[in-house]
């Protein structure tokens, strides 16, 4: 499964990154690379939790 990453830098220290195939899984970051990081991270952890819960991805 691909997931779409949308990155935005809000202001000077402030990036916001979502990915648009999961509700909810976002996140704040500093800088560009610690958001791609980050929810890298996120998404990890959104699919482990669905795995832990025998739900299905979206």
């Amino acid at each position: 499964m691909k997931f779409n990453i949308k990155l935005k830098k809000v202001r000077e220290n402030l990036y916001i990154a979502s990915c648009t195939n999961l509700p909810g899984c976002h996140i704040e970051a500093p800088t560009r690379q610690e958001a791609e990081r980050m929810i890298k991270s996120a998404i990890q952890a959104y699919i482990k939790s669905y795995k832990q819960h025998h739900e299905k991805l979206i």
